[in-house]
């Protein structure tokens, strides 16, 4: 049972990043991702109204992995992420958000 969401506790929360599926019959049909200042991020995802979590935390995934995760058939709809060098914040919404 994926049941390790406990691990993100105490962690620093850099980007937040917001995937759908571009057909509605494509699974997972949605996925949360936050990404940490530690370089790792973590996934929830919905294959209907449920959210779950994934496995544990995923190291070495900042930005680029969780962009290029699962892109084909998915589009973001949020993403917002804090440069940690200025504390300055970016984002985007499009789409269903």
């Amino acid at each position: 049972m994926k049941n390790r969401a406990y691990e993100i506790l105490g962690k620093t929360i850099i980007g937040v990043y917001i995937k759908y599926a571009e057909n509605p019959v494509t699974t997972p049909r949605s996925q949360l991702f936050l990404v940490f200042d530690d370089y790792s991020s973590y996934e929830f995802y919905c294959y209907g109204d449920d959210i779950k979590p994934t496995n544990g935390i995923w190291p070495n995934s900042s930005f680029p992995h969780v962009s290029s995760y699962m892109q084909d058939g998915y589009f973001f709809a949020y993403r917002a992420v804090i440069d940690p060098d200025s504390g300055k914040v970016a984002y985007e919404a499009k789409g269903r958000v």
